[in-house]
């Protein structure tokens, strides 16, 4: 994949490396443009509450 950002590999402190914010919005756009709808159907297993009211779980083939 093309880096596309503002920054190139080798501009950070270390060459060759960029912050994990700038990776992290650089997957998250890409992501998002490539999937702009996705419907999935699965098996969900190990489901638990956890704070804030947030639930987590696997979701699996069925």
């Amino acid at each position: 994949m093309a880096w596309r950002g503002e920054r190139q590999p080798g501009d950070g402190p270390r060459r060759g490396a960029i912050p994990v914010s700038e990776l992290t919005l650089a997957l998250k756009n890409h992501v998002e443009g490539a999937f702009r709808r996705v419907y999935v159907f699965g098996e969900v297993s190990g489901a638990r509450p956890a704070g804030g009211g947030h639930l987590y779980f696997t979701l699996k083939d069925a």
